[in-house]
């Protein structure tokens, strides 16, 4: 009872010297949970191609990740792309300093794949491929793209 006494003369005190102080212009109850927390959720097309990566897993599929910024060897020559391709031109394919390209599809990821593993493969490319194009309702300069390859 003396520890009890002493607590609620403390919590006295110090409800006096609030009021003193003044009006904080914001009144809180206490009383009330706490919000929870809003973790945030992912993006309908992420929900769509991990979907899709789920299905093809059951089909016997492994997901292949590859860089987005590649050389225009894996973006373009190794797969056959002519010198004089529209693709490659600079209102088509986002250029880097230093010689690379943000990739203008998930190709380059078999290419890769196919470099390092002996057939039978099969892969499913999932990814983000940048065009050069203005942001409007239509179009994008990031698509999610997905591909398939199995040899």
């Amino acid at each position: 009872n003396i520890v009890k006494g002493e607590l609620e003369r403390l919590r006295d005190e110090k409800q006096v010297e609030l009021a003193a102080a003044g009006p904080s212009g914001v009144e809180c109850d206490r009383s009330m949970p706490a919000r929870a927390t809003w973790r945030g959720s992912l993006h309908p097309v992420t929900i769509v191609i991990d979907e899709i990566a789920a299905i093809f897993r059951e089909l016997g599929f492994t997901i292949a990740l590859g860089p987005e910024a590649e050389s225009e060897w894996y973006n373009f020559t190794a797969l056959n792309f002519p010198a004089d391709h529209p693709a490659m031109e600079l209102h088509d394919t986002l250029y880097l300093e230093g010689g690379g390209l943000l990739r203008t599809h998930t190709s380059p990821v078999q290419v890769r794949t196919l470099q390092k593993y002996a057939p039978q493969v099969r892969i499913l490319a999932p990814g983000n491929a940048y065009r050069r194009d203005c942001s409007q309702s239509t179009h994008a300069p990031r698509v999610a793209q997905i591909q398939g390859l199995t040899v």
